[in-house]
């Protein structure tokens, strides 16, 4: 080993990690093997004595988790704004099924202008998943379903627009 890192935050994750192992099997190894594992050097090695590289692994756990609950906490705001908004859609497309107006795509395209919105925020969120975690997470998959699932609200409200303004024009395109 080295003191090539001058702080045990300069370790990379996977070092910490295969030390982490090494740790774990000096355990069970017996006496001479916890002996040579769990001895701290001079100068400190940040990758190699126990002490740092499980306070530091320790360290960057708390970080994790803190950072996971602040995007679950995100991830449910996004989840409400999503359902909401889908209310609200639901609201306008009842109006909007009384009868026809000459108003109906203008507003089927604000629609889809506030789903946009949405859309913006659910990528928002994802990349700040994506940045904490190597690994595809839960969160990361349901922010993936939303934006979907969103796209395809988006894309349905347009084109429902579309139809609308080619069948009756549009007198409210401003």
């Amino acid at each position: 080993m080295s003191t090539k890192y001058k702080s045990s935050k300069d370790v990379p994750t996977d070092a910490l990690i295969s030390r982490l192992n090494e740790l774990s099997d000096a355990i069970t190894g017996g006496r001479d093997s916890l002996h040579r594992e769990f001895t701290m050097r001079i100068p400190a090695e940040c990758n190699r004595d126990a002490d740092l590289v499980i306070g530091e692994a320790a360290s960057r756990l708390t970080r994790l988790q803190s950072e996971v609950e602040r995007l679950r906490g995100r991830c449910e705001e996004l989840e409400e704004l999503v359902h909401s908004q889908g209310r609200n859609n639901a609201e306008l497309q009842r109006v909007l099924n009384k009868g026809a107006t000459p108003y109906q795509p203008y507003i089927l395209r604000k629609q889809a202008e506030a789903v946009d919105a949405v859309i913006k925020r659910i990528r928002e969120a994802r990349y700040e998943v994506d940045k904490t975690s190597e690994e595809v997470s839960d969160t990361a998959c349901t922010l993936r379903i939303a934006e979907s699932i969103a796209i395809s609200e988006a894309q349905r409200l347009r084109q429902q627009a579309s139809d609308l303004k080619k069948a009756g024009g549009d007198h409210a395109d401003t």
